[in-house]
């Protein structure tokens, strides 16, 4: 029954792929922007530097006041420096710590297996700048947003990982040179990020080819978010409101399918347990939002005008954006990370 299911939504997606290619062309533009202008220059650097720390061993001093906090939930000390790049580098850079981590010997595959429920996280300067301010028009959302994220993770911390094994973690007699550790970094974040920009370019064709069905308003937005969540928030922000501002919690907690497929795109080759992973992303979901609610500021409806001015401006910075610059420059690394490594099997095999 699976497989016919399989079977049929490839052969609906295959007739619309050739049916509509306008939509499909612009749905590989908007993606692709999306790509260069936000999650490349966002999330690239943090990849590599959460991974550099792990395999490095700085992480660990980094993360040193919040090991009596880890310690209280029985995790390893590996997880403080894991929890700390969630809240700051954004997702899915939590989960890279836990696949750096875990390649390190700094977590066991149990332990990671938990805390991997609870270290995919929104970063700040998206919650508050681009969700908050630039789609909202409120800061005070935006930091409520984040508030409640971050406390939603802790939940998450509460249910799932507080009957962890060895609170003391895995104990590592050598790491890496300093050259080593940073090459394989790069190249980690690099697979990464390749696999990230392929999910949001796949949500976006699909999104785009799902435009014209006459769906209600909320319904739209709550299966955009579903799927993708800048988009998810940039639809809620068009909502405006108490619904918007809490679907647009629920999105940022939950990550949409899109964030998950890549999360465990890179996570399970590494032999990591997944289960219950989509069922975790769900629940925090409900947790923010629920966190959200009290403290829920007054949100004004939009006009229609201002929010697509909003909502674009949102998610496509200007061409003189200093996000193209380090898009760019993240680009480069990319490339030359790909050609060190072509140049590398193509001396190994020589020799």
């Amino acid at each position: 029954m699976k497989s016919v299911f399989c079977l049929t939504g490839c052969i609906i997606f295959a007739y619309l792929l050739l049916t509509q290619p306008q939509e499909v062309i612009l749905g590989t533009m908007a993606g692709g922007k999306l790509c260069i202008d936000l999650l490349l220059p966002s999330l690239f650097p943090f990849m590599a530097l959460s991974a550099f720390l792990a395999r490095s061993g700085a992480g660990e001093l980094l993360a040193r006041p919040f090991l009596p906090m880890t310690r209280l939930l029985r995790l390893p000390d590996a997880a403080a420096p894991v929890l700390l790049a969630s809240m700051i580098g954004g997702y899915p850079t939590g989960a890279q710590a836990v696949l750096s981590f875990t390649e390190a010997g700094r977590l066991e595959a149990q332990d990671a297996s938990r805390l991997l429920r609870c270290s995919v996280n929104a970063g700040p300067a998206f919650v508050v700048i681009a969700v908050g301010e630039r789609m909202f028009g409120s800061s005070s959302l935006g930091w409520r947003l984040l508030a409640a994220q971050v406390f939603s993770s802790l939940a998450l911390c509460l249910i799932f990982c507080r009957n962890g094994g060895n609170p003391r973690g895995v104990s590592v007699s050598s790491r890496p040179s300093f050259s080593s550790a940073l090459v394989e970094s790069v190249s980690q974040a690099t697979r990464g990020i390749l696999s990230i920009g392929s999910y949001v370019l796949l949500v976006s064709i699909l999104l785009e080819l799902l435009r014209p069905l006459p769906l209600p308003p909320v319904f739209r937005c709550a299966l955009t978010g579903f799927l993708e969540v800048t988009t998810g928030c940039s639809a809620a922000s068009l909502l405006g409101g108490r619904t918007g501002a809490l679907l647009a919690a629920f999105f940022l907690a939950f990550g949409g399918c899109s964030v998950c497929l890549q999360v465990l795109s890179f996570v399970k080759p590494s032999g990591i347990r997944t289960n219950g992973f989509f069922r975790a992303r769900l629940l925090g979901g409900l947790l923010c939002t629920a966190f959200l609610l009290p403290f829920l500021p007054d949100v004004p409806e939009p006009t229609v005008g201002a929010a697509l001015i909003s909502a674009s401006s949102a998610l496509l910075p200007a061409a003189n954006s200093p996000n193209r610059l380090l898009g760019a420059f993240c680009m480069m690394a990319m490339t030359a990370q790909l050609f060190t490594r072509i140049d590398g099997c193509t001396v190994h095999r020589r020799g």
